[in-house]
Parts: structure tokens; sequence; C-alpha cells
């Protein structure tokens, strides 16, 4: 009998540790790099990098690494700093969330795959053939805005922290006071909630 109690037991706690992901979902990703600890620095943050989840079966997150491209969430979240887990935040508006299950996935694939990473994190940035560059947390804002028809919040940028290192990658013209947003400003926004860790 004590079996048998064990065995009802074990599926009732995974699923009550367990978080279902939904599409529209975002996934703050603490990765283990010397830019990445930067970025976290600056923003005050675990989080330098994010994901989007675009898609259920199968299970994809959409990302902007070198370019926009959606992978399987076992490859995306095997990418995170040793011991440290995603944190997912969601859409507080029903409406809203219920919008992302029509053709989200459909408009990732036709509007943003492809994409090119923009390495000067400025809001708009277009590369030689005048095709949008977008970072990981602007491609997730842009294409929220396009398929909501909502303004997603942006700031002006500052890069006060690490200063020398900042102006080596810019190249000596730093984008102080630029628009733009990071991961960090997912967890800060009152469009979004944090609905747990996996």
């Amino acid at each position: 009998m004590k079996y048998l109690f064990v065995l009802l037991l074990i599926p009732t706690l995974s699923w009550s540790q367990g978080l279902k992901l939904e599409i529209g979902d975002i996934l703050l990703q603490p990765l283990q790099c010397w830019s990445c600890g930067l970025i976290e620095q600056e923003e005050n943050t675990k989080y330098a990098h994010s994901g989007l989840v675009v898609s259920l079966e199968p299970l994809l997150v959409a990302e902007s690494i070198a370019q926009a491209h959606a992978i399987p969430y076992e490859l995306f979240r095997a990418r995170n700093k040793k011991g440290e887990p995603l944190k997912v935040m969601r859409l507080k508006d029903k409406k809203l969330q219920a919008k992302l299950k029509r053709g989200f996935y459909q408009r990732f694939e036709r509007d943003y795959k492809g994409i090119k990473f923009d390495p000067y994190y400025l809001w708009n940035n277009v590369d030689q053939d005048g095709r949008e560059l977008m970072y990981c947390s602007e491609f997730i804002s842009k294409m929220l805005e396009a398929h909501l028809e909502i303004n997603m919040p942006i700031k002006r940028m500052q890069f006060l922290k690490n200063r020398d290192y900042w102006f080596q990658y810019f190249n000596g013209r730093i984008p102080d006071g630029e628009w733009g947003n990071s991961p960090a400003d997912f967890e800060k926004s009152d469009l979004f909630s944090h609905v747990g860790y996996i």
C-alpha cells in the first residue's frame, strides 16, 4: 500500500513544481560570458539575455543571437549559467495573451526570422541593405508590439559602469542617451508578471 501511495504522489509533486510555458512568455536568461556580466552590472540584474516562446508543439524559443532564429527550449535552457534558472515573465492582460495564440509563430517566420543581431544596441539601426538590426530585448519588444498593437516601454540607455570597456567596445562612440531597452526592463515593466523559474 505504501508503494502505491508513493507512485501516486510522484506525478503530483512533479506537476506542482513544474511551470507550463505559454506562447509569448519571455525567458530571462543568465549567461556565462564577459560582456554578459558587464550588462548585468549595468542593469543591476542577473539576466543579460532574453528569449520569447513562439511555439508550444514543438516548444520553441525565438531569440536574437547572431540573427533572429527559433530553437528548441532544451537547447536555449542548456546555455544557462551553471546552477541558475530561467526567469519567466508573462503578460498580465489575458486578452493580449489570447491574441498571441493566433498566428504568432507565423509572424515570426514571416517578419523576423533571419534579422541580424545589432552589436551596437541601437533602437533604430539598419544594415547596408537597409534591413533593421535588432538585439535580443529589442527583437522581443518589437515583435510583441507588432502582433499585439501595443507600446512596449523603452528608456534612455546609459553605460556608466565599466566605462573603459564600453568606450573600447563602441569604438569611442558610447550610445549614452539613445533609446533602447534590456532584458531587465521586462522584469520592471507593469505589463508583465513574474510567474516562476524553470
